[in-house]
């Protein structure tokens, strides 16, 4: 998995299903975070197994996201 953090700041939110898989794959599993992306001076950094290993604080929490999407709509004719 690749993170990108535009000013290389401490905090990435990963997708509940993301953090499953990794924790799940173990050792198999490596996250990528490029920092400073906006920087230009990006640095990167691999990860073996992040999430079942002392790495990173890591916390739940929920959040509300709104979704826009386009949609078709269909109307009877009347003439």
């Amino acid at each position: 998995e690749v993170k990108g953090h535009g000013k290389g700041g401490e905090l990435l939110t990963i997708p509940p299903e993301e953090f499953e898989f990794g924790k799940k794959m173990g050792d198999k599993y490596w996250l990528y975070i490029v920092w400073n992306v906006l920087e230009g001076n990006p640095v990167l950094v691999a990860f073996r197994d992040p999430y079942n290993r002392d790495l990173f604080e890591i916390s739940r929490r929920e959040e509300e996201i709104v979704v826009r999407r386009e949609v078709y709509q269909l109307r009877f004719r009347t003439e």
